[in-house]
């Protein structure tokens, strides 16, 4: 699986994960900073990662688990998080990343919202209604 994923063009069928906190009422989406003025938002490609990023970053005793989310759906949320400050998306984090170096370190695999949605859209000759 691991090898198909690698090679396949991401598309609105895409799984990815997110790391979400239902403690807080409404699912509490995790964000991370990438300096003063942007936040990330973590997305994983394989549930492997994320559920790393879980325990490594203590953030499993904190209530944090991580659910799976299609790149269509995904899509439907980034109006929400913009409104919340966040502009990028950031790919397969390590828990590492997050520290001193963190801002140094995170913006070499972010994309902003738009190129995430770009990197999504179906290409010419592909069906538009695939979920």
């Amino acid at each position: 699986m691991t090898k198909m994923r690698a090679t396949r063009q991401p598309d609105l069928t895409t799984v990815y994960w997110l790391i979400e906190n239902p403690e807080f009422g409404e699912s509490e989406v995790f964000t991370v900073c990438v300096d003063a003025e942007r936040k990330a938002l973590p997305v994983f490609s394989f549930p492997d990662e994320a559920e790393m990023f879980l325990r490594l970053g203590g953030l499993e005793e904190r209530g944090w688990r991580a659910v799976s989310s299609t790149a269509k759906k995904l899509i439907w949320q980034l109006a929400e998080y913009r409104r919340a400050g966040v502009d990028l998306v950031a790919l397969d984090p390590l828990p590492e990343m997050v520290g001193s170096t963190f801002g140094k370190t995170i913006t070499l695999v972010t994309l902003s919202l738009h190129s995430f949605v770009e990197r999504h859209a179906p290409r010419p000759g592909e069906a538009l209604a695939r979920n």
